[in-house]
């Protein structure tokens, strides 16, 4: 004889593909092309989506490091300083010199760990408030711009540039990196048993500890490959800007805390 909870049951591992929060920003991202191609008719040609897509994908690069953040219950305001910093080593050490371009992105890298490991001391061991701890090393972050360039601004590598405005099938390449680091990450997050701790740390802290789980190790470990993820995009965005300045990140610290509340985390 069939319960009624028998009746209810779902299959084990059965999930919408499409929640809801995807299908509203799906819904709102095709409203949003339908009124341009209206009212805006120039800001959807081919010309000028090619010109979008590159810094979309830096963003959305970089919204995935806040998106590991917001995760752990926190936000890091310290993207500006850190996006800014990466973006004039990849430039600036190199002096046009493509023979030095990996071992600048391997110097901007360490200095996100760097950074990340900072962000989480301050948060994950001394438990300070994430805004200002980030905010602080933010200033950090900034002031170690302003020493390194003097204000001045740098010129990106010939073979970075050509590697940012490389296009694929019509398609530019950073495109590409964008939805492969987000394939990644997702996996990672999704389908590995540290990311499944990583996603039970963010959920509920008490319940973390009582399990035996290093919530100071996943909290950590969240604001160092958030660095890591602004470096890729500021390598990303180093490429698509011919002459970057000493504030290039300005322009992704809201916007990546945007990205992530849209995408639901």
């Amino acid at each position: 004889m069939t319960t009624e909870s028998q009746k209810t049951a779902v299959p084990r591992g059965s999930r919408h593909l499409l929640t809801r929060g995807l299908a509203t920003v799906t819904v709102a991202t095709l409203a949003l092309f339908a009124a341009s191609a209206l009212f805006a008719s120039s800001s959807v040609t081919r010309g000028t989506l090619l010109t979008m897509l590159p810094f979309a994908s830096a963003l959305a690069i970089a919204g995935l490091g806040q998106t590991l953040v917001v995760m752990q219950g926190g936000i890091d305001l310290s993207v500006a300083g850190g996006f800014s910093l990466y973006v004039v080593i990849v430039t600036k050490y190199p002096a046009g010199d493509n023979h030095r371009l990996f071992a600048a992105i391997g110097l901007a890298f360490l200095a996100a760990i760097a950074a990340g490991l900072v962000n989480g001391y301050l948060i994950g061991r001394m438990r300070l408030n994430p805004i200002v701890a980030t905010l602080g090393t933010n200033a950090l972050l900034f002031g170690a711009v302003l020493w390194y360039t003097a204000g001045i601004p740098t010129t990106t590598t010939a073979r970075l540039s050509r590697a940012a405005n490389a296009t694929w099938l019509g398609i530019p390449a950073p495109v590409y990196v964008a939805v492969a680091t987000t394939a990644i990450v997702t996996i990672v997050v999704k389908l590995t048993v540290s990311g499944r701790r990583f996603e039970g740390v963010g959920a509920n802290e008490t319940a973390a500890l009582t399990s035996g789980l290093h919530v100071k190790r996943h909290r950590t470990g969240a604001y160092v490959w958030a660095q890591v993820l602004y470096c890729l995009a500021a390598l990303v965005h180093a490429g698509i800007v011919n002459q970057p300045t000493a504030y290039e990140g300005n322009n992704y610290l809201l916007p990546s805390v945007a990205a992530v509340v849209l995408g639901g985390t």
